[in-house]
């Protein structure tokens, strides 16, 4: 096979300075960055060299150095679906245990939601604690009972004043 798969890369590698980066070692054909489906970068990208010759050069000079401060690994590419790749790791990759384990939780949370209610627990040093930080509160146990003590006596005041002007008038 006459493409390499190069590892770990920093993020910020562009094609073309990857290309020019490998073609010290034969006639880069092709490179591609492999990017999730949202377009962020995997870390990973294909070379494509003329012939295999060149591939296996490049395999031998590059693995385990590095660019800027990273270590790239370099592999020769194996076709899709050979036996000989081991099993997709990442969560993006389709069949890996991370990305089933991902969707699954995903569904759950999904039926959880649709299915049952959620019937949370009565905390009641959190009621107490909202109770007092609420907006109507009452600082003191006898607020309320002064506050109407209060607009009774305002009545009643009022009521008096009332009586005097009619006794005036008459």
């Amino acid at each position: 096979m006459s493409r390499v798969i190069v590892k770990n890369l920093p993020k910020n590698i562009t094609q073309d300075r990857l290309s020019k980066h490998f073609s010290s070692q034969g006639t880069v054909t092709d490179v591609k960055l492999m990017k999730t489906k949202e377009g962020v970068f995997r870390k990973f990208a294909f070379v494509g060299f003329q012939d295999e010759e060149q591939s296996h050069g490049a395999v031998k000079y590059f693995n385990k150095t590095f660019i800027d401060s990273s270590k790239i690994v370099v592999e020769v590419a194996l076709p899709f679906g050979d036996d000989g790749i081991s099993r997709p790791w990442s969560k993006y990759s389709e069949g890996s245990s991370a990305n089933r384990q991902g969707l699954a939780e995903k569904k759950t949370k999904r039926q959880e939601k649709e299915e049952d209610p959620v019937e949370e627990e009565v905390d009641e040093e959190f009621e107490e604690f909202l109770d007092l930080h609420s907006k109507k509160r009452s600082i003191w146990g006898n607020d309320e009972v002064t506050a109407k003590k209060a607009r009774v006596a305002d009545n009643q005041v009022k009521k008096k004043k009332k009586k005097k002007k009619k006794k005036k008038k008459k």
